[in-house]
């Protein structure tokens, strides 16, 4: 096993050289054996075969690799940067958007991933006719609370153009923040930061639109709840999203709700008290099971 290993990751830098000198076939010949020799790393190196795929012009290969690779290792942001660069080319642009924006989560400086999804975005289908799925919101924007890239306050419902198009498993809304599980399993938050409840430790104290969280890529989370200014996400295999329920409580997650200072989960087995998963921990949070 270890001499397959260390074959396959020989094949993997002979590849990558041929790859650079421009041997496309070469260094898919490479990669492919390195494959099949047992590599540990196979989300490279279906990375590295979507791209030269792409650079041959073999779309659905490329397609077809980079699925491989976001299979493989669904949280890796260059997977999605893979694929997106492939939807791009056979201008599925709002598959290809969404992909990149999994990229972008993941690596918020990358200037390609930025480059390649404002391409996207600039060919993609008008925001007004992406579907008719849509999420409104209206009353009071201090912080970015409604969504819309401004703080201003709107006393009308008003669709989110950002979520225009995407189907929604859950949402859930703090004091001036907001969570939203798509059906895909992603999780967009914006509003209020101040505690990091967004989930976006990295941003501004106002986040004033939906932004994709890069921690909870390939989670497959399912349902979200908000406290005040402290967020908990669970994922469809029934796991509390970042870090689990107190030691010796772990069940499978069905639901939760939330009041201002803590979160409630129903589990298989009874009701247990979560404490706040993201967000201000000021005070301890007490745990019970009934």
């Amino acid at each position: 096993m270890g001499n397959g290993v260390s074959i396959a990751e020989a094949g993997r830098k002979q590849g990558n050289a041929l790859f650079t000198a421009g041997d496309l076939a070469g260094a898919v010949r490479l990669y492919k054996k390195s494959l099949e020799a047992g590599a540990t790393d196979r989300h490279l190196l279906y990375s590295n075969l979507s791209a030269c795929y792409l650079a041959a012009g073999l779309l659905d290969a490329a397609l077809t690799a980079a699925n491989a690779a976001v299979d493989e290792s669904p949280s890796w942001p260059k997977g999605h940067f893979r694929r997106g660069a492939a939807l791009a080319e056979l201008a599925l642009w709002p598959e290809a958007t969404l992909s990149l924006q999994r990229a972008l989560a993941g690596e918020p400086q990358s200037a390609t991933v930025q480059a390649l999804l404002a391409r996207c975005l600039e060919r993609a289908p008008p925001v007004a006719i992406r579907g008719q799925s849509m999420v409104h919101s209206w009353g009071r924007g201090e912080f970015g609370a409604l969504g819309h890239g401004d703080l201003k306050d709107k006393p009308t419902p008003r669709a989110i153009d950002a979520l225009r198009g995407m189907l929604v498993a859950d949402i859930a809304c703090g004091t001036g923040h907001t969570l939203v599980a798509s059906e895909a399993g992603d999780v967009f938050a914006w509003g209020w930061n101040s505690k990091g409840q967004c989930g976006l430790p990295d941003a501004a104290e106002a986040v004033c639109v939906p932004t994709m969280l890069g921690s909870l890529m390939g989670r497959g989370v399912r349902a979200v709840a908000c406290g005040a200014a402290h967020s908990l996400a669970v994922t469809a295999q029934g796991e509390v999203c970042p870090r689990p329920l107190l030691s010796g409580w772990a069940r499978r997650i069905s639901s939760v709700t939330r009041s201002t200072m803590h979160l409630l989960d129903r589990c298989s087995r009874g009701v247990s008290l979560a404490p706040g998963s993201w967000g201000t921990a000021t005070q301890s949070r007490a745990g019970c099971r009934v």
